[in-house]
């Protein structure tokens, strides 16, 4: 049996979240109207932020926000003061990136993302010789209506370590609503 989905009427858009409405016709021509929310028929969630000028003198030995502070794009407006905040339950993926420069050889940089103000995912990078590192932190989790996500950095080096801009980032995607 082949279905097709027809056109929504404009005036069904954009309906609240209880109140979506598709049309599914069968080959016969004989309508069903199937009620989904707004979540599933408007599936794709996500934000991508990232640090716009690179940030001088960061903190040594101090796990420390990132404060992104620019935007690739944000699909439903869900990043605001510098943490993204899951619209709906459901299956994201997560992205963070620490990228460190002017480090010091044999020291250790972190990116730390956390949920709900506690580590969630965690990288580590060992500097073998003077320069940059960049040091990625990814997952996919489960993150109900309002839980949060933020991006961390950490490390050891008592120069004067950068953290270097558009190459510092949190993406933050949903995968399947729940």
């Amino acid at each position: 049996m082949t279905i097709k989905i027809s056109a929504l009427p404009e005036s069904t858009i954009p309906p609240a979240a209880t109140d979506v409405f598709a049309t599914v016709e069968n080959m016969g021509g004989a309508k069903v109207t199937k009620r989904k929310p707004w979540s599933v028929i408007n599936a794709f969630v996500g934000a991508r932020a990232y640090l716009s000028a690179t940030l001088g003198t960061t903190v040594s030995g101090a796990t420390t926000k990132v404060l992104l502070d620019a935007e690739s794009y944000d699909v439903g407006g869900n990043f605001a003061a510098y943490k993204f905040v899951a619209p709906v339950n459901g299956y994201y993926q997560i992205v963070g990136q620490v990228f460190f420069t002017g480090c010091a050889a044999d020291k250790a940089f972190y990116a730390i993302v956390n949920k709900n103000n506690a580590a969630l995912a965690q990288s580590h990078s060992q500097t073998s010789a003077a320069g940059a590192t960049a040091v990625p932190a990814t997952d996919i989790v489960y993150l109900a209506a309002t839980d949060y996500i933020e991006l961390f950095y950490n490390h050891n080096d008592a120069t004067t370590v950068d953290l270097f801009a558009g190459f510092t980032y949190l993406t933050v995607v949903l995968l399947k609503a729940a």
